[in-house]
């Protein structure tokens, strides 16, 4: 019986260091991979289309300072 104990327990062990590397994984993306690039670019053609409708916005509004604010948030 204190084999099967010891079994299990290194079992077990093995086991919790399998899942903290997968959750380290997911909480850490590779910067590596060509899904991590895709990933930023994709967020930095939103930013900068979120900052063209923003300044459009602020040209076609009949009060100056209202859509600087818009932009502001």
């Amino acid at each position: 019986m204190s084999r099967a104990w010891k079994v299990l327990t290194v079992l077990s062990l093995v086991l919790n260091g399998v899942c903290l590397l997968y959750l380290y994984a997911i909480s850490h993306p590779n910067p590596y991979s060509s899904q991590y690039y895709e990933t930023e670019q994709v967020k930095l053609e939103l930013r900068q289309l979120r900052n063209g409708l923003c300044e459009l916005r602020a040209s076609r509004t009949p009060q100056a300072g209202q859509g600087e604010k818009a932009c502001a948030s």
